[in-house]
């Protein structure tokens, strides 16, 4: 009897899919479809035809998991036809989803050579997010994505390069963006040859990963880059439906460590712990222990506005580098208030709970 009312959701959960309505429709842009805002105040990056692909992304998202299609029937739509109009068509950047002003402030002029140099990790990320939050709703890109390498070697290279001891979050990252780019190739061309370079990728990545803790990296990063780096590639398995390896050793290693601050560290964990138990029973209890801690943790990020605030101090303020919002306090952002209703969402699978609050899982 103790065990079921010390996990049953509490009061503001029965209610946050109507009060996160509530603020969405505040930041949902009057009289354009499919705009939407990362903040209800202080924003710098304004949704227009050429900007807001990120936001759009974000908001499907959003919609997917907490099913505000329930609402409007038009969001999907609206929101699909948005963030496809941001794929880029011809030339070297073909298949990319490009929103021009994001990446104008990212691009930088290089003075040597006299042309500007693309930030491809902007792109890579944008188009990545644009993919998932369409599959979340059964859509797919308008074009292949012929930027994609389909060179063995250049792919190699690549993952090895990456800052695995330094950085193992943003190696993880783009990795399992190779893994959605290929995919999704041979999902619109069904050539073979995507099949075998996705092949290529978890070789590469299986000479990086530690079988002691379950996860990717190389030398000694903090934990939390350790765990998010296992996020990031676990997202790669969950894409592919792929089954995961050492699944115990790494919940092990996430029951032991300290709840780091911050959106995305939060969702990583509890990322990782879903896939992990997915297929066991394996230390259950203390894992739905850990879940139902978290809740407390995003309950301080509500907002005044009814929004969740990436950031306690404030909305929002840098994405991929560029200055976004002015970062005021009380209000909430669409990147926190997304990733903190994932975050529910993988609570309310954990804890057994989605039968009642219906939340989804988004593609990621």
């Amino acid at each position: 009897m103790n065990k079921i009312k010390r996990f049953s959701p509490p009061n503001w959960i029965k209610n946050y899919r109507e009060n996160i309505w509530e603020w969405f429709s505040k930041v949902m842009v009057d009289g354009k479809p499919g705009y939407v805002r990362l903040c209800s105040k202080g924003d710098l990056l304004k949704p227009t035809i050429d900007s807001g692909l990120g936001w759009t992304a974000l908001g499907l998202k959003l919609c997917h998991i907490l099913n505000f299609f329930d609402f409007d029937k038009n969001l999907k739509k609206q929101f699909v036809s948005r963030i496809k109009g941001f794929q880029v068509r011809e030339g070297e950047s073909s298949g990319y989803f490009e929103d021009r002003a994001l990446l104008k402030r990212l691009d930088k002029f290089n003075l040597l050579k006299f042309r500007r140099t693309k930030d491809f990790n902007a792109r890579r990320a944008e188009t990545r997010q644009a993919i998932v939050s369409l599959k979340c709703v059964n859509e797919m890109p308008m074009y292949p994505l012929n930027f994609m390498w389909q060179d063995q070697s250049e792919i190699a290279k690549f993952i090895r390069n990456l800052p695995w001891s330094d950085n193992p979050w943003h190696s993880g990252s783009h990795s399992s963006h190779l893994i959605v780019f290929l995919k999704t190739n041979y999902d619109l061309k069904k050539e073979k040859k995507f099949l075998s370079l996705i092949e290529l990728v978890f070789k590469e990545l299986d000479k990086i990963y530690n079988k002691d803790i379950g996860t990717w990296y190389l030398g000694n990063p903090a934990d939390y880059q350790k765990i998010n780096s296992g996020m990031k590639v676990l997202t790669a398995y969950d894409f592919l439906d792929r089954k995961i390896p050492n699944p115990k050793n790494l919940i092990d290693y996430c029951l032991n460590v300290i709840i780091e601050n911050g959106a995305c560290n939060l969702v990583d964990l509890l990322y990782v712990l879903y896939m992990t138990q997915k297929t066991s029973s394996y230390r259950k209890l203390e894992i739905q222990s850990l879940a139902y801690k978290c809740l407390d943790i995003i309950k301080e990020h509500i907002m005044e506005d009814g929004g969740l605030s990436y950031r306690l101090e404030g909305t929002q303020n840098n994405y991929y580098g560029a200055k976004v919002s002015k970062g005021m306090k009380n209000i909430g952002d669409l990147h926190g208030t997304k990733l903190y209703s994932w975050s529910i969402s993988l609570i309310s699978h954990l804890l057994d709970w989605n039968q009642k609050l219906n939340f989804k899982l988004p593609v990621t």
